[in-house]
């Protein structure tokens, strides 16, 4: 990075929380995801690595903290951008990924033509 440019961020979470119950699964967590660049959530299970994810793709909501994706809250702005691909099999099964996709791609948009998935 060259010095005094700024690399614009994708994602930012700041401060998030998320409690289940008297589960506390992220405790004050913040971290940025720059721009067109390959970001990594790693550590041990448990760690609340899913819930971070899920709280940044706008699947949950977070009990405090505060997201950003592309500078626009992801529960309002996304929906016409992006589809999360979730890691369970949902009303497919395991490996019927297009017709997740497609799934997916009606129930959040009728403008999208599934054809092209």
């Amino acid at each position: 990075m060259t010095a005094g440019v700024t690399t614009p961020t994708a994602v930012t979470l700041s401060e998030l929380s998320r409690r289940f119950g008297s589960v506390l699964a992220l405790d004050g967590l913040s971290w940025q995801a720059p721009t067109g660049r390959v970001t990594a959530v790693l550590g041990p299970n448990g760690a609340g690595k899913t819930t971070a994810i899920e709280c940044a793709v706008g699947l949950t909501r977070p009990t405090s903290g505060s997201v950003t994706v592309l500078g626009a809250d992801p529960l309002t702005a996304l929906s016409l951008k992006t589809s999360p691909v979730v890691r369970r099999p949902g009303p497919f099964g395991y490996g019927a990924l297009r017709k997740q996709f497609v799934y997916q791609s009606a129930s959040t948009t009728s403008r999208r033509n599934s054809s092209r998935v």
